[in-house]
């Protein structure tokens, strides 16, 4: 996967930087307002792009790096760290320790290997080991690819930038930052008709989605007809939502395909706390109830992992006597919540004291506060989309039927959220 090198700033340059922002009212760390200085100037610019540029430690495309500097009044040679080696932007994550999902990494393996295969959604809790899962299935698919791009991406920033950053990575001969925006998706089109390329776009973990209806149009557009199909498959990591939408739009039975990553199971569980904190095994039994009550839920079962061995002196009995969720689970939960509607809203309410449900049970809870049938499901499917809602199979007086309810540590956060 060769990459243009690109060019990264030196240290020295670091005042002369602050001070050219400085001249524009401008501040590095203030990323919407400098954005926004650099878009009025027709430079288009992600976020991180923008911090990769400002922090030094990584390359960006050598043109958006001129224009930087351009829009700062400086001479981009005397910005510019000189005898570096070639940075990849966006390298693909390794991890050592993955785990399980061997059922997940076959099914995505063969979606992915689908000729017919356009777009493919992973999507789940942040820490649920989405980018892990991927990075193992590059090593498997690699070789069925002339080319294999990871990008990742905010919500927050602008589809034109994103494009333009994407475009980069693909053809570092042309920027593609003289386009319009559907000059850039016809732009990308080529690309992917051009070669049988595997595009990964991931979503990073942050508060903004304000351009996330935007992102659903560029993949419907995908997904849709500048000509022929193109030959090439993008998959998408996101935690925010799954953009559900854009499968309606699919012009062929295997056009598009969506997986929810949920947690691990137990066995899989037990090797994460043996690799963190291999003490914690000597008592399996707790163990095991530790990882069923975090629900598999590879982060959180880090976190508590050396939580339990500094606070609790490696006693997993004692922490789940005083169970309590780490706050940077507690703050990818409230991120999920803090946007939702009233009857979204009302089913957390009545699941969070109730054992799962089947639909029309759940109905019947609601029906007094959500007066709509249509409002009801459109808010029980914004939960599953948010990864919120799980739905189980279990046996009903009717046979056996899906249930729904809310995992233990959706249950634990949301009621340290209250």
């Amino acid at each position: 996967m060769p990459r243009s090198p690109g060019y990264k700033r030196s240290p020295a340059s670091k005042p002369k930087i602050e001070a050219a922002l400085d001249i524009k009212g401008l501040k590095p760390r203030d990323d919407i307002r400098v954005l926004d200085a650099l878009e009025q100037e027709d430079v288009f610019v992600a976020a991180k792009t923008w911090q990769r540029f400002w922090e030094g430690k990584q390359n960006i495309h050598r043109s958006t790096f001129a224009k930087i500097c351009q829009f700062l009044g400086l001479d981009w040679q005397e910005v510019v760290e000189h005898s570096q080696n070639p940075v990849p932007d966006d390298p693909v994550p390794a991890d050592p320790n993955f785990y399980g999902r061997s059922t997940e990494l076959a099914e995505l393996t063969s979606w992915v290997t689908n000729p017919h295969c356009r777009l493919i959604i992973l999507y789940g809790l942040a820490g649920i080991g989405k980018s892990s899962l991927v990075g193992k299935l590059i090593e498997r698919v690699s070789g069925s690819f002339q080319r294999v791009e990871w990008k990742k991406f905010s919500y927050g920033d602008s589809v034109q930038s994103t494009l333009i950053d994407l475009l980069q990575q693909l053809d570092s001969q042309n920027s593609g930052g003289e386009l319009n925006l559907q000059q850039l998706k016809q732009r990308l089109w080529q690309q992917l008709q051009q070669r049988h390329c595997l595009i990964i776009l991931e979503q990073e973990h942050n508060e903004h989605t304000d351009k996330f209806d935007d992102y659903k149009q560029l993949l419907r557009k995908l997904l849709q007809a500048y000509g022929k199909p193109h030959q090439s498959c993008i998959l998408l990591i996101t935690s925010y939502e799954k953009p559900d939408e854009v499968t309606a739009v699919a012009n062929h039975r295997d056009a598009a395909k969506s997986m929810r990553l949920g947690g691990v199971d137990v066995a899989t569980g037990l090797e994460i706390l043996q690799s963190k904190e291999p003490k914690l095994l000597e008592n399996r039994p707790a163990a095991a109830e530790l990882v069923t009550r975090f629900d598999g839920y590879p982060l959180a079962l880090k976190l508590v992992s050396s939580h339990i061995r500094d606070r609790y002196n490696g006693k997993i009995a004692d922490f789940l006597s005083h169970l309590s969720v780490p706050e940077s689970i507690e703050g990818i939960i409230k991120q999920q919540i803090e946007d939702l509607d009233e009857p979204a809203r009302k089913i957390l309410d009545i699941l969070t004291d109730k054992e799962p449900m089947t639909q029309s049970q759940l109905h019947d809870a609601c029906c007094e506060s959500i007066h709509s049938d249509l409002d009801f499901i459109r808010a029980k499917d914004l939960l599953e989309r948010r990864s919120l809602l799980c739905r189980y199979v279990g046996d009903t007086d009717d046979g056996r039927e899906f249930l729904f309810g809310l995992a233990p540590i959706t249950k634990q956060a949301i009621y340290s959220l209250k």
